[in-house]
């Protein structure tokens, strides 16, 4: 395979990143790899991003190559594992995991309080907005929609090792959460649209990360024309191209 058929991954990346941790996409095994490994081109030890930057990679366990490009990551969330964030029901203080949130690039991180019972949001700035508590009253239309779209997400650490297409196409439509029935098909929808948008059909976990590698073109094409519309969380409708 000569250099030009490598494949190419891209990941966002907050400009402090010492490292990164990437799916290879020969065996899809993930890997950590650190940015002083090439001192060539990271002079202050952290990984450059910028528009002509590519880093050739070795996987470690396949030891197959292949591109990573880095991209500036959107959400500023901090360094670590976790943040402390207060309650915005009882002011009790909740450490919150983070790390899936920040590799994801993803704007805010469902959380819930063991000491109150209540559900609420946490932003990459600290600040947290209540959705539901046991004591505030009747919940509002916006607060049933996000109970919903808590019971259906479940942070995977391994997601993208093990559902590689599934993952990119997560990242690619942006407004489309992966939501979970009681069955346990999944299927990309924005249930904050009425009618709900979709953007995928509705399948089990290997028949949709089957469906989005056969598709994954048509998936790249949808985020090329509507990127910037995207990147501002707009939601854009896809016309259905599945049966």
């Amino acid at each position: 395979m000569s250099e030009s058929d490598l494949p190419e991954i891209s990941k966002p990346v907050r400009r402090d990143t010492t490292s990164v941790l990437l799916v290879c996409p020969h065996c899809l095994e993930t890997d950590r790899h650190q940015a002083s490994a090439w001192q060539q081109i990271n002079l202050e030890g952290v990984f450059v991003v910028a528009p002509t930057v590519t880093y050739g990679v070795v996987c470690q366990s396949c030891q197959g190559a292949f591109y990573f490009r880095p991209k500036a990551a959107e959400q500023a969330w901090p360094s670590g594992p976790t943040m402390d964030v207060e309650c915005p029901n009882c002011a009790r203080t909740v450490a919150t995991q983070i790390s899936v949130v920040r590799d994801d690039d993803l704007p805010l991180r469902p959380e819930d309080c063991e000491a109150c019972n209540s559900q609420f949001e946490v932003y990459p700035d600290g600040k947290t907005e209540l959705v539901s508590a046991p004591s505030s009253g009747p919940l509002t239309e916006r607060g049933l929609k996000a109970i919903k779209f808590f019971e259906s997400v479940t942070f995977d650490p391994n997601g993208a090792r093990d559902w590689p297409f599934t993952t990119e196409v997560e990242q690619l439509v942006t407004v489309a959460w992966l939501h979970e029935f009681e069955d346990g098909t999944l299927q990309f929808m924005d249930a904050d649209q009425e009618p709900p948008q979709v953007y995928s059909p509705r399948l089990t976990p290997d028949a949709l990360e089957q469906f989005c590698e056969a598709n994954i073109e048509a998936y790249r094409g949808f985020h090329d024309i509507h990127e910037a519309a995207l990147d501002r969380r707009e939601s854009v409708p896809m016309v259905t191209f599945w049966e």
